[in-house]
């Protein structure tokens, strides 16, 4: 049998393109597979981890029975605490939306007489939550210039500022 060839580097922005297309095109299989040939010639290129694991996160609802386990494992190598967090999130989100889609047990939308049911309530108020400390964590992490140009601005005033 012959030896595939390795992605040599100079190949790796034009791989990155198709293997985000592949994505976008709802083949995760084959945008895993792209990745996984990026990562053995670049070990810690950090467009491919992440283009990784929305791929491997892609594959949960389409009841492959695909583990999290494996994008536990792409998301510890992810750098910057922002991006961690951040990919944290779609990846417990991607995988509660796989649940509720498969009927695991907790996740019924409704009971038998059509009132709401308690587990599915549980559920959201839990992530309702997780979100909002989310979203407070990831913006105190954010760069004090970013929080600076997110301001809202003054108008000019006439008259000079004090202590000038």
């Amino acid at each position: 049998m012959s030896e595939l060839k390795t992605l040599s580097k100079d190949a790796i922005p034009g791989a990155l393109e198709k293997a985000e297309r592949y994505r976008l095109l709802n083949e995760p299989a084959e945008a895993e597979s792209i990745c996984l040939d990026i990562l053995a010639a670049e070990p810690e290129n950090q467009q491919a981890l992440v283009t990784l694991l929305l791929a491997v996160t892609d594959r949960f609802s389409k009841s492959y029975g695909v583990s999290d386990t494996q994008a536990k494992q792409i998301l510890t190598r992810i750098r910057g605490e922002y991006e961690h967090a951040y990919y944290c999130g779609i990846l417990a989100e991607r995988r509660a939306k796989a649940q509720l889609a498969r009927g695991a047990p907790g996740c019924g939308h409704y009971c038998a007489r059509g009132r709401t049911n308690r587990a599915a309530a549980r559920i959201a108020s839990r992530k309702y939550r997780w979100r909002s400390r989310r979203h407070s964590r990831m913006q105190s992490l954010r760069s004090p210039l970013s929080r600076l140009s997110a301001a809202p601005k003054s108008a000019p005033s006439s008259e000079p500022a004090a202590g000038c």
